[in-house]
């Protein structure tokens, strides 16, 4: 019965040895593991530790510290794991921080990358920015056909030349079939910091044409009448560039509203962002435009 299996260590340093004959022979049908890295300022493990509870492994989670920067142990050692998993079909990373990795760290990285790592991979979910420029080429394969990108948002975002590596993953995802795009909070429209230019951009331009189908942004803090601003960059920056897919069906935006205070004339808005994107509008494919509390 037993499908999951998630470690969580509550104080830094704390060993769990979970790879046991005793613990793990029974468990015949785990499919998920789950590393929960938050209290942990170093990587206690043996290389390749990991690997021996993942014959089967087809889910992998990992959450890394909250107020450290992952080490350079921790960063090889994800990849380890995760390029030896040949079952893995869903991935999920959250980094909060950058990892303290130096150049040496990043070359060592690159040369343990087995051929074919991540064959199976379909859903991939990277919240944080921070581990977009210390990403090896390649690093999640070419499978991946649900994409979904968490972006902490008001800084810099993967149009800076600090995130070429991510992007150029993203390019290489010519069956993806959804992309789901979340930033918690949005810059000033018109900066590298703003929800269009500084992530909604840069990723469907990278974006290859041939497969995607749904597109959903959601946006968590568009900050004090940036509303209207945030639909005018739609016309000038996003809406030519979602015309370019051809198999587009559906695109929808979930903006935010505080509890109690939906806006008097929705329906209003959605006719504004119809107009924001007229190339899209010509185009036959659905907009819906959603509410939530932040």
């Amino acid at each position: 019965m037993v499908r999951e299996l998630v470690i969580k260590p509550k104080a830094d340093g704390t060993y769990i040895p979970f790879v046991h004959a005793r613990l793990l022979k029974p468990l015949r049908y785990l499919r998920l593991l789950a590393y929960d890295l938050s209290n942990s300022e170093q990587w206690i493990y043996p290389p390749r530790y990991h690997s021996l509870v993942a014959r089967d492994i087809t889910q992998l989670a990992i959450h890394y510290p909250a107020i450290r920067s992952p080490t350079t142990a921790m960063w090889l050692e994800t990849f380890r794991l995760v390029w030896s998993l040949p079952k893995l079909s869903v991935l999920f990373l959250d980094l909060t921080r950058y990892p303290d990795i130096t150049e040496s760290g990043m070359r060592h990285l690159r040369a343990i990358r087995r051929p074919g790592a991540c064959a199976e991979l379909k859903t991939l979910v990277l919240k944080g920015e921070f581990c977009c420029n210390l990403l090896p080429e390649c690093a999640f394969g070419t499978s991946v056909k649900q994409l979904s990108l968490l972006f902490h948002g008001d800084r810099l975002g993967p149009l800076g030349s600090n995130y070429g590596p991510l992007l150029a993953q993203i390019n290489h995802f010519s069956s993806l079939q959804e992309l789901h795009i979340y930033i918690s909070r949005s810059g000033r429209p018109g900066k590298d910091t703003s929800a269009a230019s500084g992530y909604i951009v840069p990723v469907l331009a990278h974006l290859r044409p041939d497969a995607l189908q749904t597109v959903s942004f959601r946006l968590g803090n568009l900050g004090s009448g940036r509303r209207g601003h945030f639909f005018l960059e739609l016309r000038s920056k996003v809406d030519e560039l979602l015309t370019k897919f051809p198999r587009l069906g559906s695109v929808s935006f979930q903006l935010p509203c505080p509890v109690g205070d939906l806006p008097r004339d929705v329906g209003m808005l959605e006719r504004l962002l119809l107009d924001r994107l007229p190339k899209l509008r010509e185009t036959g494919v659905p907009v819906t435009l959603q509410w939530h509390h932040p």
